[in-house]
């Protein structure tokens, strides 16, 4: 057995981006329908895609696509919940 540990990590989908790979330890993805999802977590400032990324994504530096803040999780028309990237005002 090797020393160390190694995180969990589940893939998650931000709308209108890439695909990120985010430590469990950060609790409960943001997920679920209704009124309250069943977790809040999302991406985080500086982490950087996994899948999906291409080069019409704003978060696209020319190499990867890096979470440039920090996610939010949120509700849509169809109440289901999901994680999203702040509108740069």
């Amino acid at each position: 057995l090797l020393g160390g540990s190694v995180a969990a990590e589940l893939n998650v989908t931000v709308q209108h981006d890439a695909t990120y790979a985010m430590d469990l330890t950060r609790g409960p993805v943001c997920s679920g329908v209704g009124d309250l999802p069943t977790g809040a977590a999302c991406p985080l400032q500086g982490d950087v895609a996994i899948a999906d990324c291409h080069d019409r994504l704003a978060t696209f530096n020319g190499t990867d696509c890096v979470a440039r803040a920090n996610a939010v999780c949120v509700i849509d028309a169809e109440s289901k919940w999901g994680c999203v990237f702040p509108v740069d005002g």
